[in-house]
């Protein structure tokens, strides 16, 4: 998935999947991300934790 905190500069965080997902809805969550996710075999939910981290670490 593809992030930004500005909106011009873009950085790939993953999202430790199993299996092909579909991105579906993106929510805030205080300093969480929930990630809707679709696949051909039924939903799944993601929640990424300390997303300010995420960001900064993975533009390092």
């Amino acid at each position: 998935m593809w992030m930004s905190t500005d909106g011009k500069a873009w950085r790939a965080v993953p999202v430790p999947v199993d299996r092909s997902f579909s991105t579906g809805i993106l929510t805030v969550w205080g300093d969480r991300l929930v990630v809707a996710l679709t696949s051909d075999s039924g939903p799944a939910v993601y929640v990424l934790e300390n997303l300010a981290d995420l960001l900064r670490r993975r533009g390092s």
